[in-house]
C-alpha cells in the first residue's frame, strides 16, 4: 500500500518544488488559482469569456495576483444562494468593474473597484451572480444597470 502512494507523493512534492522555485507574477498566479472552467456570456452584442468561480476557494482567490485580463475576459462568481454579496480587492492588481446580476440576467448595479483596496463593494439586493471585468469594460460598451447578461449557468 505504501508503495502505491509513493509516486503520487513524489509528484505532489515535485509540483510544490516547481511552484516554490518559480518567481514573479506567473508563480503568484499559478499558486493563486488553478484553472477554472469558462463560460461564454453575452451582454448585448458583446461576447465575454468568463472563468467561473463557483466554489468557496475559487471565489476567495478570484482574480488576485493577475497582472492583466485578456480582451473581453472576466470572472463570473456563482453563489449557491442569493445573498448580499460583497467584494474587495486586497491582493488584486488589475482595476476592475463588478456587475451584480439578478437571476434573470439583469445587471442590478456596477461598481468600479480600485486595486489593492480593502474597500467593500456590496450588492444593493441579494444576488447569486457577480461578474468582474477590466475597469471601464461595461461603460465603453454602453452596458449599464438594467441590461441583460445572457448565458449564466443555472
Amino acid at each position: 500500500m505504501h508503495h502505491a502512494l509513493r509516486p503520487a507523493v513524489l509528484l505532489a512534492a515535485a509540483a510544490f518544488a516547481l511552484l516554490a522555485g518559480m518567481s514573479g507574477p506567473a508563480a503568484a498566479q499559478a499558486r493563486a488559482q488553478p484553472a477554472l472552467p469558462t463560460v461564454k456570456l453575452t451582454a448585448g452584442i458583446h461576447v465575454i469569456t468568463a472563468e467561473v468561480a463557483a466554489t468557496d476557494q475559487a471565489r476567495t482567490i478570484g482574480l488576485m495576483h493577475r497582472e492583466r485580463l485578456a480582451p473581453n475576459h472576466g470572472m463570473l462568481f456563482v453563489f449557491e444562494d442569493k445573498a448580499q454579496q460583497c467584494f474587495w480587492m486586497r491582493n488584486t492588481i488589475v482595476p476592475l468593474t463588478i456587475a451584480f446580476i439578478e437571476d434573470d440576467g439583469t445587471i442590478l448595479q456596477l461598481a468600479d473597484m480600485a486595486p489593492k483596496s480593502d474597500v467593500s463593494h456590496c450588492s444593493l439586493r441579494p444576488v447569486r451572480y457577480a461578474l468582474e471585468m477590466e475597469q471601464g469594460w461595461f461603460g465603453k460598451r454602453g452596458v449599464a444597470p438594467g441590461a441583460k447578461v445572457g448565458g449564466l449557468p443555472a
